[in-house]
């Protein structure tokens, strides 16, 4: 079990956004998640807001990058996002 972080400096805005993971030779991605700071609070990714769905945080990954998708602005928002995965070459 392997396990990658991408730190980004400000999410998109009502939109995605793709960062390279550079990762080669991924077998199974396990799990995809992260984590955002606005200077007060700190939000786990998925992050669901039952009362304003569009609040909402997702993050997936495919062989090549994870997508961070906000259906608000976020951009005042760091974050960091981690896939775990297998390698075929191991």
């Amino acid at each position: 079990l392997y396990r990658k972080g991408i730190t980004v400096a400000s999410l998109p805005n009502t939109t995605s956004a793709s960062y390279a993971h550079s990762v080669s030779n991924i077998a199974y991605t396990l799990k995809v998640y992260g984590q955002t700071y606005d200077g007060t609070y700190y939000r786990p990714v998925p992050f669901v807001f039952p009362s304003n769905i569009a609040a909402s945080i997702s993050v997936y990954a495919t062989s090549t990058q994870i997508t961070v998708e906000t259906a608000t602005n976020r951009t005042a928002l760091a974050g960091v996002f981690f896939i775990e995965y297998t390698k075929t070459t191991d």
